[in-house]
């Protein structure tokens, strides 16, 4: 393997270093980004349109007129002892707990990026690592075979003043 320039290997480093710091300082701040914000959105969205059909569909005026919501609301909620305040109770619930799921999911999915992102700059150190040591056991065969060659020399009387 080719021996690596002292640029090469300087350029390496800063750019591994670089997507290292950037991906250690997003895992350090932790704001949630907007995939994240989107994913809690729409799973609120989901549960409130989930939770509004059942409604229309639960009182004894069906459908979505004041009468229907108002129906629906107090049936849910009557079904565990309760009025319409108790079925709103209950219809926010899936929303909530959609909303909180969407985050949750996005919020996944954005650590799995970032541990990728980690993987692969220390693959990338590591791979340089391992260049380097190449080197080092090729620099290492040629002080060996130096030093074979002084003492040839020396021993033929060539080099005897050398150290």
């Amino acid at each position: 393997m080719p021996h690596l320039k002292q640029s090469e290997i300087n350029k390496i480093k800063s750019e591994t270093s670089a997507k290292m710091q950037a991906t250690l300082r997003e895992l350090e701040h932790d704001v949630p980004s907007l995939a994240e914000g989107a994913g809690a959105v729409a799973g609120a969205a989901l549960g409130g349109a989930g939770s509004l059909f059942v409604i229309s569909r639960a009182g004894m005026v069906p459908g979505l007129s004041n009468a229907g919501i108002n129906s629906g609301i107090a049936a849910i909620g009557g079904i565990i002892g309760g009025g319409a305040a108790v079925g709103v109770s209950i219809m926010m619930a899936p929303v909530a707990a959609l909303g909180v799921g969407g985050y949750y999911l996005m919020k996944k999915q954005k650590i799995k990026q970032q541990k990728a992102s980690l993987s692969k700059a220390i693959s990338s150190l590591y791979h340089l690592q391992k260049i380097l040591m190449e080197d080092v056991d090729d620099f290492r065969k040629e002080i060996i075979g130096l030093k074979v060659l002084i003492q040839s020399l020396k021993e033929i009387g060539i080099a005897k003043d050398l150290v």
